[in-house]
């Protein structure tokens, strides 16, 4: 495959991913009305992680992969908290707002760490474009960014931010290294595994209410497993082998775009 090609793929697959996770807001919208939403996402992951077992079995373990793999994790794990968090005090719509800064945080961590360059113009062109549609599109009532800065659940989602750029750096550093192999499948029943481990431990004193669940929220919580968690972490995964992280980052911030848009 040539090298457009492959960036083609890349491309594709991370406008899959963002559809993916668009579509997923309803479904996860109705399932947080009665459980709390980190046990229900740690719970999420395990389902993902055992569906993934076959898959992960094929590849051979040493200390540095799992050591990886468990950052990994702990970078997912961050990212969902600082997000949780935030969500009680700053709109959803606002937060994507602030994930703008995720993509050149991303290209600047990548140079650093894993020496990939990226023309700064195409990417400044991308964040204004999405900013300005958000604003002026998206929003009922443009936001004071250096107000939103101020507010404690905004610092608390640039940490998930920040953590996001970790994971996609890391992500795509230990490839090119060949510190992990190239099996999308594998790093991402791993990472899942102790994200979910991590979140259901952080949200412990709320697990007793997983016990409560109706089978109407079973099968919704495997949807997305299978859909948001599976496919959608696969397709990054495979996505980072092709694609600049911040141009995998990126795509994050198409995610809101489909939700105003799509008529759930």
């Amino acid at each position: 495959m040539s090298g457009i090609s492959t960036r083609a793929a890349g491309h594709g697959e991370m406008l899959v991913w963002s559809l993916l996770i668009g579509t997923s807001f309803p479904t996860a919208e109705y399932l947080v009305r009665d459980a709390h939403p980190l046990p229900l996402t740690g719970v999420r992951f395990l389902i993902a992680a055992l569906l993934l077992v076959p898959a992960a079995a094929r590849v051979a373990l040493n200390p540095r992969r799992l050591i990886i793999w468990a950052i990994l994790g702990a970078l997912l794990a961050v990212f969902f908290w600082a997000q949780f968090q935030a969500l009680r005090t700053v709109g959803s719509v606002e937060l994507s707002l602030l994930y703008l800064l995720s993509p050149p945080g991303t290209a600047i961590l990548a140079w650093y760490a894993n020496r990939e360059y990226l023309h700064p113009v195409p990417l400044a062109g991308f964040a204004v474009v999405l900013y300005l549609v958000i604003q002026y599109l998206i929003l009922p009532v443009p936001t004071d960014l250096m107000a939103l800065l101020a507010r404690p659940g905004s610092q608390i989602y640039l940490l998930g931010c920040a953590a996001v750029i970790g994971y996609a750096v890391l992500s795509r550093g230990a490839i090119l290294r060949n510190w992990l192999p190239a099996a999308a499948a594998t790093t991402t029943f791993w990472s899942l595994l102790f994200a979910g481990v991590l979140l259901c431990l952080v949200g412990v004193t709320r697990l007793p209410e997983v016990a409560q669940w109706h089978w109407d929220h079973w099968w919704r919580l495997v949807y997305l497993a299978v859909f948001t968690s599976i496919l959608s972490y696969w397709l990054m995964q495979r996505a980072l082998q092709k694609l600049h992280p911040a141009i995998v980052v990126a795509y994050g911030a198409v995610v809101p775009l489909w939700v105003a848009l799509l008529p759930f």
